[in-house]
């Protein structure tokens, strides 16, 4: 990481550089030294790190967040989490919630698909005309 900041500044006031230059570099050191992260708090609010943690935690995990209501309570005043970071983890929580959904799906399309192979294996074991 480094000085980050001295880096910024040297860009900044470089004559050299055009302006788009500038921007891009920035963002550049931005995001090498961890700087996206302080962004992330500073527009999601201080306990978003912590609430992304409990959102994305296992389902038996008795720190899980499961509920909207819960992340909303925290968005008040006072509260750790803006408007924008309990928008963003509910996302999370419905991206999540999609992808258990679609296994339950797939996990039953493939027991109903096995059981009607078995059945219709047997069916035709025992329904298979004579060939005398």
């Amino acid at each position: 990481n480094g000085d980050s900041a001295g880096i910024v500044r040297q860009i900044a006031n470089d004559p050299s550089l055009e302006w788009q230059v500038k921007e891009h570099l920035v963002d550049a050191v931005k995001k090498h030294s961890g700087n996206d992260v302080e962004e992330a708090t500073t527009a999601y609010g201080p306990g978003f790190w912590s609430a992304y943690k409990s959102v994305t935690a296992a389902p038996g995990d008795p720190a899980r967040i499961a509920d909207v209501a819960q992340l909303l309570v925290r968005a008040g005043e006072g509260g750790d989490l803006t408007l924008a970071g309990v928008q963003k983890l509910w996302q999370t929580m419905q991206q999540m919630q999609k992808s258990v959904d679609t296994a339950s799906v797939e996990r039953s399309k493939v027991g109903l698909l096995n059981y009607a192979r078995d059945k219709l294996s047997f069916d035709q074991e025992t329904l298979a005309p004579d060939s005398n």
